[in-house]
């Protein structure tokens, strides 16, 4: 608007961070959020890192707190959640970067005498083959962007499978997409429950919804009623909180698309341990002989605490 008359009463000068704690726990201090990481608030990661670990610590404080869990539980934080903090920062500076390549897609250069950036500006609106043009190299250059906007993995492929706080079963981890665009699903320790719609008296549930906090679950096959109550008598044991439940056959959960057997790792007779953060504790892919034994062995080696040692 030319005739705009525009009076400009302060500024606040911002510079691009990538920073991340050499540390992000010593003795009764933990960092979370912005205090344990900077990045660059291209893509929004910032606030979805910081979430993700409260998220992380805050089970594990109560779980010791409430004499569930030994201290070492809170060992796993930092393990668990500084190398996520540095891919995340490495990712938002990378997504920084994809922006100011934008801008000289069209001729706009920064630092450059503003008359010139204004004739780039006017130049690409202009009804003109080089406007034309111009904008449509503009256009390409938005796609780039789909790294930043479509960054699924980076949202929720990140995984903890080397944590002192997973019992490992030796399987693979899956391919990482470079780019941080394609995630795949998997119940590996480690791992982000994976999301499939399961049916319930009629009623589509997610395997998140099954979730509660503060609790852990446990999915079983449709034959691993064994798994569902050796969880339960072991939880009541350790005052842990636990929901178990079977998957496909007569039970409650129906496996609503058919997909769950591919997301689960394990046959009818397995079944999965997810920590209340939603990320697999432990897996097994067949009935054992001593479900009770196992499980037992499981909680100790995420909490830490045999259950002779509970308070």
């Amino acid at each position: 608007v030319r005739d705009l008359e525009i009076e400009v009463t302060g500024k606040a000068p911002w510079h691009a961070a990538e920073r991340v704690a050499e540390r992000y726990a010593d003795g009764r201090v933990f960092l979370a959020g912005d205090s344990a990481h900077e990045m660059s608030p291209t893509g929004a990661f910032g606030s979805n890192t910081g979430i993700q670990d409260a998220h992380n610590l805050t089970w594990k404080l109560a779980a010791v707190v409430s004499g569930q869990a030994d201290e070492r539980l809170l060992d796993s934080y930092e393990p668990e959640r500084r190398p996520v903090g540095r891919r995340n920062v490495d990712f938002a500076t990378t997504a920084f970067f994809g922006h100011q390549a934008i801008a000289g897609a069209f001729g706009v250069i920064a630092g450059a005498p503003i008359a010139h950036n204004q004739g780039a500006l006017e130049a690409l609106f202009a009804d003109t083959e080089d406007g034309r043009r111009r904008l449509l190299r503009l256009r390409e250059m938005f796609a780039i962007l789909r790294m930043e906007y479509g960054a699924a993995d980076i949202e929720l492929g990140f995984a903890y499978g080397d944590s002192p706080a997973v019992i490992g079963d030796g399987t693979p981890a899956p391919a990482v997409d470079p780019l941080g665009h394609a995630t795949v699903q998997t119940s590996r320790p480690g791992h982000r429950l994976p999301h499939a719609w399961l049916d319930r008296y009629g009623t589509p549930v997610g395997t998140h919804d099954l979730l509660r906090p503060g609790a852990f679950l446990l999915l079983a096959g449709a034959a691993g009623e064994e798994w569902c109550e050796a969880a339960r008598q072991t939880a009541r044991a350790r005052g842990v909180a636990l929901d178990a439940y079977r998957i496909g056959g007569t039970s409650d959960l129906r496996d609503r698309d058919g997909v769950w057997p591919s997301l689960c790792g394990h046959g009818e007779t397995g079944a999965i341990l997810v920590r209340p953060d939603g990320h697999v504790a432990w897996r097994s892919p067949r009935m054992a002989q001593a479900p009770h034994e196992v499980l037992a062995k499981a909680f100790d080696g995420v909490l830490g605490t045999p259950v002779a040692q509970v308070r």
